[in-house]
């Protein structure tokens, strides 16, 4: 038997082809930057480049909200215009139940369960400990409840200039309640959203 070798070459398993899946021709001003952090610095340090909105996480606290949209409607380059509420969406955990043979109070009351239910199971993923501060807090940005209610947190809850970004698949992976969540959302809490701000003269 000869010496052992210095390395020996194993061939790859897969061979995959080559692929380019960013244009090296591509139009600027199509282009539309969203930085995910709230590190002050990071916002300002690339806004003054090009415009780079921001996206935050459905457990920021409001007040973090507040002060990013201040910062930001000074920092905010001015190649992408004024500053608007909406170029940072809210972020947000939708519970609803609107499910039919059900009354409104029983549809709070299992919206309510299922909101703890996957908010705990989430941080104790997350973490591998249950800490209910972290858990109050994602539910109190959450909407949960019956159509009316989710409708009344809504108003109670963002600006009336607000883009709310929903998440109704959190933690549910039963796509048929998902779909009909979605579409009570559309069809019961939208237009009631409409109808509160209306009366706030929103």
């Amino acid at each position: 038997m000869g010496e052992a070798p210095d390395e020996i070459e194993i061939g790859r398993r897969y061979d995959f082809e080559d692929l380019k899946i960013i244009p090296t021709a591509w139009r600027r001003e199509l282009l539309s930057l969203t930085a995910g952090t709230h590190d002050p610095k990071a916002q300002v340090f690339v806004n003054q480049f090009l415009p780079v909105k921001v996206f935050n996480l459905s457990i920021t606290a409001p007040e973090l909200i507040d002060a990013t949209h201040a910062r930001m409607s000074e920092c905010y380059h001015s190649d992408g215009g004024k500053w608007q509420r909406r170029d940072m969406p809210r972020t947000s955990f939708v519970f609803l139940n609107a499910e039919v043979g059900l009354s409104p109070k029983e549809q709070s009351v299992a919206a309510t369960g299922e909101a703890k239910l996957a908010l705990g199971s989430y941080w104790q993923a997350l973490e591998g400990t249950l800490d209910p501060t972290k858990v109050e807090r994602a539910a109190n940005n959450a909407l949960i409840g019956n159509a009316e209610e989710v409708a009344q947190q809504m108003v109670e809850r963002f600006h009336g200039d607000d883009r709310i970004m929903t998440w109704f698949d959190f933690f549910n992976h039963d796509s048929d309640r998902v779909c009909r969540n979605m579409t009570a959302f559309i069809e019961q809490v939208t237009p009631r959203v409409e109808e509160l701000l209306s009366a706030k003269g929103a």
